[in-house]
């Protein structure tokens, strides 16, 4: 089914395969590089945006480091990230974006979609987080669980050293 919206942006959904993709463009942050714009599958279980490198470089997005991720295989990879101003749907945002592999699909976050009202955030799952609610609320347990893998969730925060995985 293709829906059109407001802005004679594309939303497109491929019912029975439950993906949705919609046009959207990224741009640096002070307007002065090309859109690259693109159907991007709308990914919820990812918090950040991912494009194909080459395709944010085009659009003038800088890297501005690099992270390590953890796919929804659970295999870790480093990736470099950005920011840039994502829109789609009439609204735009700024947003964490992962400077992905050449023959990667667009994605479209959690975070964009939040930051634009499309979608709310998510419910934090207590059992998953740490096994009880009143284990998250203990004070005194320094428990700490990771979720279950997704697809480009960064992996570490620190600035540690990391393998290289491309």
């Amino acid at each position: 089914m293709l829906v059109e919206s407001p802005d004679n942006g594309n939303v497109e959904s491929h019912s029975g395969m439950g993906t949705t993709h919609v046009t959207a463009q990224v741009l640096d942050l002070a307007r002065t590089g090309r859109p690259f714009e693109a159907d991007f599958l709308v990914d919820t279980d990812s918090p950040h945006c991912l494009a194909p490198a080459s395709r944010l470089r085009e659009a003038g997005v800088e890297p501005e480091g690099e992270q390590v991720y953890e796919l929804a295989s659970g295999e870790p990879v480093e990736y470099e990230y950005g920011f840039a101003r994502v829109s789609f749907l009439g609204s735009e945002t700024v947003t964490h974006v992962i400077f992905g592999p050449e023959d990667a699909e667009p994605l479209l976050g959690a975070v964009a979609l939040e930051n634009t009202g499309v979608a709310g955030p998510r419910e934090p799952d207590f059992e998953t987080l740490a096994g009880s609610a009143a284990q998250v609320n203990d004070p005194t347990r320094p428990t700490r669980r990771s979720m279950p893998p997704v697809t480009t969730k960064p992996l570490r925060s620190s600035g540690s050293v990391r393998p290289r995985l491309r």
